[in-house]
């Protein structure tokens, strides 16, 4: 790891000095390996949901065209959007963003909902995809401080503190679920979703969640717990997954994330997106 983050370093400072207007040599050695790259994909949010649902014949097509590796582009690696399920009243969700959860009520499961984007998980998986990510953008709309999915009124924390165990235990029991029921196996479950942006905000047209940095160590220490708890050793969490390296250090960048980072691996390891915050 620490090799891995003095190549980066090193890349890093040769990139600002060229922004700076100073020189820099680089020199590429293809005899020396970095990393081993196991395939390319796609995130399902919200394409499979939609397309999912379509007749047959033309879903099957498009599957083939995304997933085949004969016929189509291919993708082995495939993400999928496990919803939280907004307020049963609001309708302001885009086409696609609407993307129902698992447990409508406390206690009640509904296995046969997302059924368009479940239909295009399996469609990839006989068709050769390997490397499957489940992920969250939002906790159920009852577990959020706005009774909405889609963020808090002012973009802040919108997971309700007394809800971070139950926000993990529906994650672990879907992906439980998917493993039992349906024999597919995630890989990793990726519980924060951008995490650190304060955009998302209720009556948006998507799912998401602003999610402090404290509230961000205990989901993870909950979600390992559970995922162990139900012995599901083939996956492990990856956190938090954001599409700026700025947020990635405003969820990564303190000690206290950074060193419980690494305690939970014990009971599922923590994946980094990015790097490890020295």
């Amino acid at each position: 790891m620490d090799e891995q983050l003095a190549t980066l370093w090193s890349r890093v400072r040769a990139r600002w000095a060229c922004l700076a207007g100073a020189t820099a040599t680089v020199r590429v050695d293809p005899a020396v390996r970095y990393q081993i790259v196991e395939g390319w994909g796609t995130a399902l949010a919200w394409w499979g949901h939609v397309v999912g649902g379509w007749r047959d014949a033309t879903r099957n097509a498009i599957a083939d065209l995304v997933f085949s590796s004969t016929s189509g582009l291919g993708f082995n690696v495939v993400r999928y959007n496990v919803g939280g399920g907004d307020h049963p009243t609001h309708r302001h969700m885009r086409p696609g963003g609407d993307v129902p959860g698992f447990q409508p009520v406390p206690g009640v499961w509904d296995w046969s909902a997302d059924a368009g984007q479940r239909w295009m998980l399996r469609a990839a998986q006989a068709r050769g995809a390997t490397i499957f990510e489940a992920f969250a953008n939002s906790p159920p709309y009852r577990m959020t401080r706005s009774q909405c999915a889609a963020g808090a009124e002012d973009g802040g924390n919108n997971l309700r503190d007394e809800y971070v165990d139950a926000f993990a235990a529906y994650l672990a029991e879907v992906v439980a679920h998917f493993r039992n029921e349906w024999g597919l196996v995630f890989r990793t479950v990726e519980p924060l979703n951008e995490p650190s942006a304060s955009n998302w905000k209720c009556f948006n047209s998507q799912e998401g969640c602003h999610v402090s940095r404290d509230q961000q160590n205990a989901l993870i220490a909950r979600l390992g717990a559970h995922l162990a708890a139900r012995g599901l050793t083939g996956t492990t969490v990856a956190a938090a997954a954001a599409k700026e390296l700025r947020d990635r250090y405003a969820s990564t960048g303190t000690p206290s994330f950074r060193d419980f980072a690494w305690d939970v691996a014990g009971a599922a390891a923590v994946l980094p997106l990015l790097l490890r915050a020295k």
